[in-house]
């Protein structure tokens, strides 16, 4: 198999828009992998594509489907890093520092939800996934992943991430995340930092 490609393959077939959930929800071409490979082909900084940046939940859908092999997931973490340069490569994510919390690890239950923070996971996915099925495996609560083992972000998907699961509670990595479910369920909702302590 090639190797992905840099930004400069691109190009602009839009195929990456079809699977991108960010086009799907606000419809905002600045908000599209096409766009950044594109910004990028005409000289833009890391600083002018921080919206599209930040936004990105590093789902990976873009990859399989672009023709060019555009390395997008690549491109979007190398930016974030320079959007970010005080972050080490091989800092632990807060995901998994709160995940390897001795404190955390005895407040969850093997009927929780267990919430991902998305872009955090998939900046990291090959170190963070063992992480999550080790504690997976100890704890036995289920987490917001696909059979891919991609991580499902939240917002507008609260119903279909609780279809056919049996929660008692949801645990959450993220604030936004915290207040999606609070707005969509009946089931009560806990940050990370509120069992973390002992």
């Amino acid at each position: 198999m090639a190797a992905p490609r840099d930004h400069s393959a691109c190009s602009g077939c839009s195929l990456c828009l079809l699977v991108c959930p960010l086009w799907r929800q606000h419809r905002n071409p600045r908000l599209t992998p096409e766009y950044l490979a594109k910004a990028l082909q005409c000289g833009a900084t890391a600083a002018e594509l921080a919206e599209f940046v930040d936004a990105c939940t590093l789902c990976g859908a873009c990859m399989p489907v672009c023709p060019e092999r555009t390395d997008l997931l690549g491109l979007i973490t190398d930016l974030r890093r320079q959007l970010s340069p005080s972050t080490a490569p091989d800092d632990m994510s807060p995901s998994a520092a709160l995940s390897r919390n001795a404190a955390l690890r005895r407040q969850l239950r093997a009927t929780d939800l267990y919430v991902i923070e998305p872009r955090a996971y998939h900046a990291d996915y090959e170190r963070l996934v063992r992480v999550y099925d080790q504690l997976q495996q100890d704890i036995g609560c289920s987490f917001n992943l696909d059979l891919q083992r991609i991580a499902i972000p939240a917002a507008g998907q609260v119903p279909w991430i609780l279809r056919g699961r049996k929660a008692t509670r949801i645990v959450c990595e993220s604030r936004a995340d915290c207040a999606a479910f609070a707005a969509a369920c009946d089931l009560p909702v806990v940050h990370v930092d509120e069992l973390s302590a002992d």
